[in-house]
């Protein structure tokens, strides 16, 4: 191969890293100094929600997440609570069913079979009768004015979506395992709400968004979508905003240890994955901003394992052409061997941060690429599982 091609191939490979992890999140805080819309929202608007709950197996957390629902400081006249049991074979339909009896806002659909979380959440979102669709995980703890905050946004018509923030608890089992998704959550979170203030919020939290039912296209089943991203960028390809309001919190359990949010970041890129070809239309540079982060939030960031190997693997071919390069090869493997140093140390009860997210870093990547390929190799995910939970 030519060097100049080489050099190319390597240039544009860092630059595509560099440019999704560090410059993009700048290049939203400068996007929102210069085209942040102004919203209406209207604390008088109170239209009737539905909030559709799909649950599996989670007799320990859904009385708690239904109480806090019906706890919430929104119109309980307006407001149903429709829960999708798959086959659940413990107690949570027993719990659903005392609920139901005491309120006429809960309402169990038992389902005899598994059929997992997207064709559950489909079914439900069929049966609301809510103008707005609001979407909470089983074992999501919604605080009292969340619904409210959310909901008074959708005053301004031009607006299809609203995400709250999701909170992390239990992490101190978590940061001794010597995880760092508190950290990597954290980011995550200035990027959505730079990307909600200019109403381009590429992908919900899961567990607490909602969206006009007037909005809602049905998750893709064959193959299996990631369903809260799907559902978001579907709303945004309507040409409407989709908003994120870091005061609408919901608070969840955090994964408890690296191996748990491994297996999470797998599963999760295997359906993201998949993803990609319904929403294929949102890469054009016709849908602006959003196919900007759609782009650089996403498509690149999934694709990141498969950069950072080229960028290693020609930066190595290209040793003996400029000391800058061999400076730049140097740190690479600094980099990588600060991870395999930090997991090291780790295990012998030695926690040293910058060498932990380092570990991190590398950590995540492996399970992007496992999860790239699992997709390609047709193993794909039959229902959605939660992480376990302590």
């Amino acid at each position: 191969m030519p060097v100049s091609l080489l050099i190319s191939v390597f240039g544009l490979s860092i630059a595509l890293i560099l440019y999704s992890y560090l410059l993009y999140p700048v290049s939203l805080f400068l996007f929102v100094k210069l085209f942040a819309p102004k919203i209406y929202s209207d604390k008088s608007y109170i239209p009737k929600i539905s909030v559709l709950i799909a649950a599996y197996n989670e007799e320990r957390a859904i009385r708690k997440t239904i109480e806090r629902l019906l706890a919430s400081d929104y119109d309980i006249e307006k407001i149903e609570i429709l829960v999708g049991s798959d086959n659940s074979s413990d107690a949570t339909n027993n719990i659903i069913e005392e609920l139901s009896k005491e309120f006429k806002q809960v309402i169990l659909i038992a389902f005899n079979e598994r059929r997992g979380k997207a064709r559950i959440i489909n079914d439900l979102a069929a049966m609301a009768t809510g103008e707005i669709l609001v979407f909470c995980d089983a074992n999501t703890i919604y605080a009292k004015d969340a619904i409210k905050k959310m909901t008074q946004q959708f005053a301004d018509s031009s607006v299809g979506g609203v995400c709250g923030r999701l909170v992390l608890n239990k992490v101190e089992k978590a940061m001794n395992s010597g995880s760092k998704e508190l950290s990597y959550w954290n980011y995550e979170t200035i990027i959505k709400a730079l990307e909600g203030k200019l109403g381009i919020l590429i992908g919900s939290n899961g567990g607490i968004y909602s969206i006009r039912k007037d909005c809602y296209v049905p998750p893709m089943i064959e193959p299996l979508t990631a369903d809260d991203l799907y559902t978001t960028m579907k709303v945004l390809e309507q040409r409407k905003k989709f908003l994120y309001l870091k005061d609408a919190i919901a608070e969840e359990d955090m994964a408890p240890s690296v191996e748990a949010e491994y297996n999470r970041k797998v599963r999760i890129t295997t359906t993201n994955i998949s993803t990609i070809k319904p929403l294929m239309k949102l890469l054009s540079p016709s849908y602006g901003l959003v196919a900007y982060g759609f782009w650089f939030h996403k498509i690149v960031r999934w694709f990141s394992p498969f950069l950072i190997i080229i960028a290693f693997l020609s930066n190595a071919l290209l040793l003996g052409y400029s000391s800058l390069l061999y400076y730049f090869f140097l740190l690479q493997v600094l980099f990588y061997l600060a991870a395999v140093s930090g997991q090291l140390l780790k295990m012998v009860g030695i926690r040293i941060q910058p060498l932990l997210l380092c570990s991190y870093f590398v950590m995540a990547n492996i399970a992007l690429m496992v999860g790239t390929f699992r997709h390609f190799a047709k193993k794909k995910y039959t229902f959605w599982e939660s992480t376990a939970r302590d």
